[in-house]
């Protein structure tokens, strides 16, 4: 691997997202009675297989998602760049843990500007 880069990245789900996450994970579990036209939608794109790939990654999502600990992040030996959005708290928390974690990490927050669509780049 020669670099990495994340962007609405954390390394793991603060508590207070807990809740969210379980919310989320059952309005698209139910999504083709919550929102048809976007089930619809997701069945043109991918067929019939959308439907075991969402349960897949909701599971992993939800209940066991991927952690990264600050020493799996001071291990990091290749680039790696992170930027985040600076509304929620949680990406901001995560992009000063991960630089804290490894001063090597470029780190940066995306900063939305009431003019501009997308928003500038603050680096950390």
């Amino acid at each position: 691997m020669k670099a990495i880069v994340l962007t609405g990245y954390s390394p793991f789900i603060p508590d207070e997202l807990k809740g969210i996450m379980e919310e989320q994970y059952r309005h698209f579990l139910s999504i083709e009675d919550r929102e048809p036209e976007v089930a619809a939608h997701f069945n043109n794109l991918h067929g019939e297989k959308w439907k075991k790939i969402r349960k897949v990654v909701l599971d992993r999502m939800t209940y066991d998602y991927p952690s990264v600990s600050a020493a799996d992040l001071a291990a990091l030996s290749v680039p790696a760049l992170i930027l985040n959005g600076s509304i929620d708290p949680h990406e901001v928390d995560a992009v000063a843990f991960m630089k804290k974690a490894n001063p090597a990490i470029e780190a940066g927050l995306i900063r939305r500007q009431p003019y501009c669509q997308y928003g500038l780049s603050q680096s950390i």
